[in-house]
């Protein structure tokens, strides 16, 4: 039995499980009824390279809102992060994912750097911040340099440049990526590891170029130092350090 064969089933499995709740006239119990005629043919649909996602549906209830994937855009969704979840670069310090601990050892570990004394300050991140500011074509980079399947690199595409359906109004948002999708965490803790593989080196290259180009040791040191600082800026309000 193929990988895709059985992530497909894994993630048909993980949708029926997180939308067990859903209202009865959700479209996950139209996708359940007829999966038993309809789930192999719409693999071969998505293996042929023929599947498009829908835009996102904007829910209401009082005055909650919130932004939702067709039930199967969502298991598509999932599979593609099955596929990939071994390829892209995952940082240890990501908590959310699955094996490196979850909530529960991410602050026990924080509560023991409080108690070690060593810090005196708890920096507070803004992960809607994190995701909204996430560049699409940053992300694709990354993804085309480590998924070699055309599949999963062209449905990933499709998931960075999503829409929004909002009453018949379409809203595609030019940066950042959505929250609500089982692809989000693999594309959120893939991009902090690039980052500070760059800025090591972009740190590296600037010194040596100060010598290359006569500066003191002193100016030299001085002219990484102002980048750092700048850097260090950004990636405070970008990266989950």
């Amino acid at each position: 039995m193929s990988k895709a064969w059985t992530d497909w089933q894994a993630a048909y499995v993980w949708l029926c499980s997180r939308r067990r709740h859903a209202p009865p006239n959700a479209d996950v119990w139209h996708l359940r009824h007829h999966w038993p005629n309809r789930g192999t043919a719409l693999l071969r649909s998505v293996l042929a390279g023929d599947y498009r996602l829908s835009a996102m549906q904007l829910h209401r209830r009082g005055h909650t809102r919130w932004v939702q994937w067709s039930a199967q855009d969502a298991l598509v969704l999932k599979w593609v992060a099955l596929q990939v979840a071994e390829r892209l670069p995952r940082h240890a310090c990501c908590a959310h994912l699955k094996g490196h601990g979850g909530g529960r050892v991410s602050v026990a570990l924080a509560w023991q750097a409080l108690c070690s004394g060593a810090y005196a300050f708890v920096y507070r991140t803004d992960i809607r911040g994190y995701y909204r500011h996430i560049r699409k074509g940053q992300v694709l980079a990354l993804v085309e340099r480590h998924v070699a399947d055309p599949i999963c690199v062209d449905l990933i595409a499709q998931y960075l440049h999503y829409s929004v359906e909002d009453g018949g109004e379409f809203h595609t948002p030019e940066h950042g990526i959505c929250r609500g999708c089982a692809l989000s965490p693999l594309i959120g803790a893939g991009i902090a590891p690039r980052a500070l593989e760059n800025h090591r080196q972009r740190r590296a290259r600037l010194y040596e170029l100060g010598r290359a180009r006569g500066l003191s040791p002193a100016a030299a040191e001085a002219r990484v130092r102002t980048y750092e600082a700048r850097w260090n800026s950004w990636a405070q309000g970008i990266l989950p350090l």
